[in-house]
């Protein structure tokens, strides 16, 4: 069955990246991109993904804003969310711990994400 992945970063760039990865493990999947909450929130009102990833290093996104209302979302109760970013941001880590997400740090080259995904998902 073809998994639904929904990707918000402000960055398009990284959304071709994230692609790529995914393409060398050869998955099944369905990427749903957003480089906005208000996107990403329209997705959701027509789509439930089995992951939600969020990035947290944006400007533009307020990740754990986002988070927040996604954690809360009961329709949501069986999507794993990842938050990523370049850094290693460990109060971001241990309260997507708390919460029951996961935070990795974003890999720079696409072998190493498509390694960490293919651990995911």
């Amino acid at each position: 069955m073809k998994k639904i992945i929904l990707c918000l970063d402000a960055d398009p760039g990284q959304h071709n990246i994230f692609s790529a990865a995914l393409l060398k493990n050869e998955q099944d999947y369905f990427l749903q991109q957003a480089i906005s909450e208000e996107e990403a929130l329209k997705f959701l009102r027509e789509s439930i993904p089995d992951f939600i990833f969020i990035d947290t290093g944006s400007d533009r996104i307020n990740a754990m804003s986002v988070f927040e209302k996604l954690k809360d979302n009961s329709l949501l109760r069986h999507t794993k969310i990842i938050l990523y970013g370049h850094v290693a941001d460990y109060a971001i880590a241990e309260k997507a711990k708390v919460a029951g997400a996961t935070y990795i740090r974003k890999p720079y080259l696409i072998n190493t994400l498509a390694q960490v995904l293919k651990k995911l998902i």
